[in-house]
C-alpha cells in the first residue's frame, strides 16, 4: 500500500501533527523523481518505510486525527505539510515537496548508516 502526502511547504501550519522520519532509519527504499507531472515546480520523494516506521505513522494517522494538519519531517527538515484524509496504514509514501525544500533535504538523504536515538 502507498500512501500520497502533497502541500507546498508555505502551506504548514501552526502545531500540527508532526511525523518524523531519519531517512537511514525509517526508509528502506527511497527514489527521488525531480519533476512531478502532476504538480510542477514539486518533487515527488517515494520511500519504502521499515516496519517501526510504518507502525509509527499507523499510530499518528489514526481515525481521530482525521482532518487534521499532518506535517512530514524527514531528517530534521519539514518538507511537506497536508490535511489528513484518511488513516495511513501503509508500508511507502509518495511525499512531494517544493525545490527549494528539495535542495535542503537532498545533502541529508546521503546519510545511510541509522544511528539509533540516544534517550
Amino acid at each position: 500500500l502507498t500512501g500520497t502526502l502533497f502541500v507546498a511547504t508555505t502551506a504548514l501550519a501552526a502545531s500540527p501533527l508532526k511525523m518524523r522520519f531519519d531517512s537511514a532509519c525509517d526508509f528502506s527504499k527511497l527514489s527521488i523523481d525531480l519533476k512531478d507531472p502532476a504538480n510542477p515546480g514539486m518533487v515527488q520523494l517515494k520511500a519504502e518505510l521499515q516496519p517501526q516506521a510504518t507502525q509509527r505513522l499507523a499510530a499518528i494517522t489514526t481515525s481521530n486525527n482525521i482532518g487534521k494538519t499532518l506535517t512530514t519531517v524527514i531528517n530534521g527538515i519539514p518538507v511537506n505539510s497536508a490535511t489528513l484524509q484518511s488513516e495511513l496504514n501503509v508500508t511507502s509514501l509518495s511525499i512531494s515537496t517544493d525545490t527549494l525544500t528539495a535542495k535542503r533535504l537532498f545533502p541529508s538523504l546521503l546519510k545511510n548508516q541509522c544511528e539509533p536515538k540516544k534517550k
